[in-house]
């Protein structure tokens, strides 16, 4: 809009209606951008209780299959401590640089790949029934189970890291579906629920928030920034893709974007106390009929 206003002389009616355009965009973006900002309320409350045997801390990182120094990402890891630590792109030589962290994090579950869809999850608490899955595509793996807290409770998690558009073989449908998958299954666990990842998708998505509505969870990013985490090497076009959604029974202690570990990802941290009793003043995201029409053709496209 500035440089049409001063590269065209006069204000003839095609360049008004094109700055009308423009105008509107504008507002379009800033209408689903602006809850990822300070300028809203709170979605996730902060945490009311400081019992450390009901909090999760977790660490979640692309750490870029071609990236060959893990010692950014190990020595981040030894500084921050995290309960969980979820790491996505890795391969059977990432898996080798890793194999340190087995003996601070005796539980682990993953399946390395070459083909960038490689995921691990390092655990220091107990892991119940943690599996490896395939839920849309062959070669694109997620990690699933429970975790037990120090205080004997569970909480559900989901590691996720979706195939990105394809424009040229079925745009988004695969990554659609995976996430509508997860919310169905997050939306009707017994257990609170973390769902963690990069999901090539940005938070204020339209997939991402039919996502949010269908599982009724919370996005730490409302009301306190978007907290961008690709790609490192363009800051004034970065977009956050990688995530950590909780149910209400959570809430938050802390989030917040991670130094570069040599990765195209920023890391992203997020801690978390387990305060079911508050549950009802959390308000989530619910989902309409169109909402549920809309997954069961995500899902009937994917078939």
């Amino acid at each position: 809009m500035l440089l049409l206003s001063f590269t065209t002389p006069g204000w003839p009616l095609h360049k008004l209606a094109l700055v009308l355009l423009l105008a509107v965009s504008l507002a379009l973006d800033a209408y689903r951008i602006v809850p990822y900002t300070p300028l809203v309320r709170l979605e996730s409350l902060p945490a009311d209780s400081d019992d450390p045997a009901r909090k999760l801390s977790i660490f979640v990182a692309n750490v870029l299959q071609d990236n060959d120094d893990p010692q950014p990402l190990l020595r981040l890891l030894a500084e921050l401590s995290p309960d969980l630590v979820l790491l996505l792109e890795v391969n059977g030589r990432w898996m080798d640089e890793l194999a340190g962290l087995r003996s601070s994090y005796p539980h682990h579950v993953g399946q390395p790949l070459e083909n960038t869809y490689g995921i691990a999850l390092f655990s220091r608490l107990e892991l119940i029934d943690a599996r490896v899955s395939h839920l849309v595509e062959s070669d694109v793996p997620s990690i699933h189970g429970l975790v037990s807290l120090a205080s004997g409770e569970f909480v559900e998690i989901h590691g996720l890291h979706p195939r990105p558009p394809r424009p040229q073989s079925g745009g988004t449908t695969e990554r659609d579906a995976e996430l509508v998958l997860i919310a169905r299954e997050a939306r009707d666990s017994e257990h609170p629920v973390i769902v963690m990842g990069d999901l090539n998708d940005v938070a204020w998505s339209h997939t991402t928030r039919l996502f949010r509505r269908i599982s009724e969870m919370l996005d730490p990013r409302v009301g306190r920034g978007h907290f961008p985490t690709y790609p490192v090497a363009v800051p004034f076009l970065r977009y956050p893709l990688d995530h950590v959604f909780h149910s209400r029974s959570l809430r938050l202690v802390e989030f917040k974007r991670l130094p570069d570990i040599g990765s195209d990802h920023f890391p992203v941290y997020a801690e978390f106390s387990l305060e079911p009793e508050g549950r009802l003043s959390q308000e989530s995201p619910k989902a309409d009929e169109q909402d549920q029409k809309e997954a069961r053709d995500t899902l009937r496209r994917a078939e």
